[in-house]
């Protein structure tokens, strides 16, 4: 599992972060306080509080359902949005 810290403080940066999600295989959520939406959900994530950072999990990776060159690959795609 692999967990990182994103801003998607603008429709933009979510309109951009789901494009990356259509091409993700493995599950993902993102969450913010005690919400927990799909990251794959453009609804989802624009239902939260965009104002804060929120929270990526991503699953299936401990699993070995990917290579670690497709998570490395992953995080660099969505290393605009990352804060941490």
């Amino acid at each position: 599992m692999v967990t990182k810290t994103l801003l998607l403080d603008t429709v933009d940066k979510v309109k951009e972060f789901s494009a990356i999600m259509r091409n993700v295989k493995y599950s993902a959520d993102v969450t913010s306080g005690r919400y927990i939406v799909s990251a794959h959900s453009i609804l989802g994530i624009l239902s939260l509080d965009l104002a804060k950072p929120v929270s990526l999990v991503v699953h299936d990776v401990d699993d070995h359902v990917t290579t670690e060159a497709e998570v490395s690959d992953f995080l660099h795609d969505i290393s605009a949005f990352i804060k941490d």
